[in-house]
Protein backbone atom coordinates (compact mmCIF):
# COMPACT_ATOMS: atom_id res chain seq x y z
CA UNK A 1 0.00 0.00 0.00
CA UNK A 2 3.19 2.38 0.59
CA UNK A 3 4.27 2.28 -2.84
CA UNK A 4 1.45 3.66 -4.71
CA UNK A 5 1.25 6.45 -2.55
CA UNK A 6 5.02 6.82 -2.44
CA UNK A 7 4.73 6.90 -6.66
CA UNK A 8 1.58 9.46 -6.33
CA UNK A 9 3.75 11.72 -3.74
CA UNK A 10 7.20 11.93 -6.00
CA UNK A 11 5.74 14.51 -8.29
CA UNK A 12 5.16 16.61 -5.89
CA UNK A 13 8.42 16.26 -3.74
CA UNK A 14 10.67 16.74 -6.90
CA UNK A 15 9.04 18.40 -9.54
CA UNK A 16 7.24 17.35 -12.63
CA UNK A 17 10.71 17.00 -14.67
CA UNK A 18 10.99 13.41 -13.56
CA UNK A 19 8.21 12.09 -16.08
CA UNK A 20 9.70 14.70 -18.56
CA UNK A 21 11.93 13.61 -21.24
CA UNK A 22 14.20 16.64 -21.04
CA UNK A 23 14.84 19.30 -18.34
CA UNK A 24 13.10 22.58 -17.96
CA UNK A 25 15.74 25.40 -18.56
CA UNK A 26 15.16 29.14 -19.09
CA UNK A 27 16.80 29.44 -22.48
CA UNK A 28 14.98 31.44 -24.82
CA UNK A 29 12.61 32.06 -21.66
CA UNK A 30 12.33 36.04 -21.96
CA UNK A 31 9.19 38.56 -22.34
CA UNK A 32 10.25 41.07 -24.13
CA UNK A 33 11.78 43.11 -28.10
CA UNK A 34 15.17 41.82 -29.71
CA UNK A 35 16.82 43.99 -32.07
CA UNK A 36 18.91 42.50 -34.39
CA UNK A 37 21.64 44.15 -36.32
CA UNK A 38 22.85 43.87 -39.71
CA UNK A 39 26.87 42.94 -39.24
CA UNK A 40 27.56 46.39 -41.06
CA UNK A 41 25.72 48.21 -37.64
CA UNK A 42 27.37 45.81 -35.06
CA UNK A 43 28.93 48.49 -32.74
CA UNK A 44 31.84 47.90 -30.15
CA UNK A 45 30.79 50.63 -27.90
CA UNK A 46 27.30 52.99 -28.49
CA UNK A 47 24.19 52.63 -27.25
CA UNK A 48 20.33 51.60 -28.48
CA UNK A 49 16.78 53.45 -27.58
CA UNK A 50 14.05 51.49 -28.32
CA UNK A 51 10.51 52.59 -28.39
CA UNK A 52 7.40 49.89 -28.15
CA UNK A 53 3.93 51.08 -29.08
CA UNK A 54 0.50 49.17 -29.54
CA UNK A 55 -2.99 50.57 -29.03
CA UNK A 56 -2.81 51.44 -25.44
CA UNK A 57 0.43 53.38 -24.80
CA UNK A 58 4.79 53.57 -25.89
CA UNK A 59 7.37 52.53 -23.42
CA UNK A 60 10.82 53.41 -24.08
CA UNK A 61 14.45 52.37 -22.96
CA UNK A 62 18.17 53.22 -23.83
CA UNK A 63 20.83 51.24 -22.79
CA UNK A 64 24.65 52.08 -22.70
CA UNK A 65 26.76 49.09 -23.61
CA UNK A 66 29.83 51.13 -23.85
CA UNK A 67 31.09 49.66 -20.84
CA UNK A 68 30.50 46.39 -21.14
CA UNK A 69 33.46 44.35 -22.43
CA UNK A 70 32.89 43.17 -26.10
CA UNK A 71 34.66 40.75 -28.39
CA UNK A 72 33.37 42.77 -31.96
CA UNK A 73 30.62 43.69 -32.47
CA UNK A 74 26.74 43.52 -30.91
CA UNK A 75 25.01 41.11 -32.47
CA UNK A 76 21.62 41.86 -31.18
CA UNK A 77 19.99 43.47 -27.99
CA UNK A 78 16.67 42.74 -26.08
CA UNK A 79 14.56 45.16 -24.09
CA UNK A 80 12.61 43.18 -21.44
CA UNK A 81 9.12 44.14 -20.14
CA UNK A 82 10.78 45.11 -17.00
CA UNK A 83 13.41 47.32 -19.15
CA UNK A 84 10.63 48.78 -21.21
CA UNK A 85 8.35 49.48 -17.54
CA UNK A 86 5.55 47.14 -18.24
CA UNK A 87 4.22 43.82 -20.24
CA UNK A 88 2.60 43.73 -23.57
CA UNK A 89 0.01 41.48 -24.86
CA UNK A 90 0.58 39.13 -27.99
CA UNK A 91 -0.44 40.78 -30.94
CA UNK A 92 1.17 43.70 -33.32
CA UNK A 93 3.59 46.36 -32.00
CA UNK A 94 4.91 49.88 -33.72
CA UNK A 95 9.29 49.47 -32.47
CA UNK A 96 11.61 52.18 -33.37
CA UNK A 97 15.34 51.65 -32.67
CA UNK A 98 18.13 54.38 -32.89
CA UNK A 99 21.61 53.11 -32.88
CA UNK A 100 24.03 55.48 -32.04
CA UNK A 101 27.83 54.99 -31.87
CA UNK A 102 30.55 55.63 -28.92
CA UNK A 103 30.52 59.63 -29.81
CA UNK A 104 26.70 59.81 -29.72
CA UNK A 105 26.57 60.23 -33.27
CA UNK A 106 22.59 58.09 -35.01
CA UNK A 107 24.04 55.63 -36.98
CA UNK A 108 20.72 53.84 -37.92
CA UNK A 109 17.63 54.21 -37.13
CA UNK A 110 14.18 51.82 -37.82
CA UNK A 111 10.87 51.16 -37.24
CA UNK A 112 9.06 48.06 -37.97
CA UNK A 113 5.62 46.76 -37.26
CA UNK A 114 6.45 43.67 -35.24
CA UNK A 115 3.83 40.57 -34.11
CA UNK A 116 4.62 39.56 -30.66
CA UNK A 117 3.84 35.82 -30.06
CA UNK A 118 3.13 33.80 -27.20
CA UNK A 119 5.97 31.24 -27.18
CA UNK A 120 6.90 28.23 -25.34
CA UNK A 121 10.55 28.06 -26.34
CA UNK A 122 11.19 24.61 -23.73
CA UNK A 123 7.96 23.27 -24.19
CA UNK A 124 4.34 23.82 -22.76
CA UNK A 125 5.09 21.53 -19.67
CA UNK A 126 8.38 23.81 -18.95
CA UNK A 127 7.38 27.42 -19.91
CA UNK A 128 3.54 27.63 -17.92
CA UNK A 129 1.83 30.47 -19.73
CA UNK A 130 4.93 31.07 -21.91
CA UNK A 131 6.52 34.10 -22.87
CA UNK A 132 5.30 37.10 -25.33
CA UNK A 133 8.36 38.28 -27.28
CA UNK A 134 9.18 39.43 -31.00
CA UNK A 135 11.74 41.29 -32.67
CA UNK A 136 12.87 43.11 -35.57
CA UNK A 137 16.26 43.80 -37.95
CA UNK A 138 18.18 46.70 -38.58
CA UNK A 139 19.26 46.85 -41.56
CA UNK A 140 21.98 48.43 -44.12
CA UNK A 141 19.14 50.47 -45.43
CA UNK A 142 18.16 51.51 -42.03
CA UNK A 143 21.95 53.55 -41.71
CA UNK A 144 21.98 57.27 -41.00
CA UNK A 145 23.92 58.89 -43.87
CA UNK A 146 27.34 60.62 -41.64
CA UNK A 147 27.53 64.30 -42.29
CA UNK A 148 29.13 65.90 -44.58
Amino acid sequence: MRTPVLVLLLPALVGCSVFQSHACTAMGSVDGVTVSFAPELQLVNGDLTMTVCDDDDCASFEDDWARRPRYGGLALFTATFDDLGRDFEPGMVDVTAELRDEAGTLVARGTQRVELSRVHPNGKDCDGDGWVNGGMTLTAQDAVAAPT
